[in-house]
């Protein structure tokens, strides 16, 4: 008998639901106030989505952590950028310098061989010979 009583009672409590549901007695979701966080849990969750940290099973993330992420990896980026043009840069310097060098090695060059000039005018061998020492130190 408790079995049959057990039906009844089943079959009485889904047919109030079906009626009730169907008639328009209970309210539409979304109506009235708005649920509350029922446990600590939850509202320890609201407080933070309030804040923009959205809580997870992994953990805690902020809700513009992927824009974030983005950034970073545009500032390593110029990161990157910025060492290698200052690599160019450096090695173009040194070329600067090395070219300077030359330029004094040649303007000293140039000023010995004229004073030798200078001393060997009697002599037109040795004077062609510093003439054309000139020629290709004033050329190259």
């Amino acid at each position: 008998m408790a079995p049959l009583l057990r039906v009844g009672v089943c079959s009485a409590t889904l047919l109030g639901t079906i009626l009730l549901g169907a008639s328009g007695w209970a309210a539409p979701p979304g109506e009235g106030k708005p649920e509350k966080p029922t446990t600590p849990e939850a509202a320890a969750r609201e407080k933070l989505s309030e804040k923009g940290i959205r809580v997870s099973r992994a953990g805690l993330s902020l809700a513009d952590e992927k824009e974030l992420a983005r950034e970073l990896n545009e500032a390593n980026t110029l990161k990157r950028k910025l060492v290698s043009a200052a690599r160019e840069q450096q090695g173009a310097e040194g070329e600067i310098e090395d070219l300077q060098a030359a330029l004094r090695l040649r303007l000293q060059d140039s000023v010995a061989l004229n004073t030798q000039l200078t001393s060997v005018r009697n002599n037109p061998v040795a004077y062609n010979q510093i003439v054309a020492e000139i020629n290709a130190n004033n050329g190259a």
